[in-house]
């Protein structure tokens, strides 16, 4: 069988800022802090911060888990969560893709 891959319209991707450690670093919350007071797990931020370590996974998050991540934030830090989430997070579009089987 073989697989095609289909380009649709394009869909954001939300995924943490390049700068995510720093911002947070800055305001004095450790990442495990951050993680904790987020209720989301360790490895699931550290899986955030660092895509390349697992190739299954496409990188990003869901946008219900990036607002446990500003919120948290926001809370600590007395940012409104707006703001926090300009500081934190950031909007990639990419090309949707699709796989259907070849028919022959």
């Amino acid at each position: 069988m073989v697989m095609l891959i289909l380009e649709g319209r394009c869909m954001k991707r939300i995924m943490l800022n390049p700068n995510f450690a720093n911002v947070v670093a800055r305001h004095n919350i450790g990442m495990n802090e951050i993680a904790d007071r987020a209720k989301i797990g360790r490895a699931t931020l550290y899986a955030l911060q660092n895509p390349e370590t697992h190739p299954h996974r496409k990188g990003g998050m869901h946008r219900t888990t990036a607002w446990k991540i500003v919120n948290a934030f926001s809370d600590e830090t007395g940012i409104s969560p707006d703001d926090a989430w300009g500081m934190l997070m950031v909007e990639v579009d990419e090309p949707r893709q699709r796989r259907r089987a070849a028919t022959e």
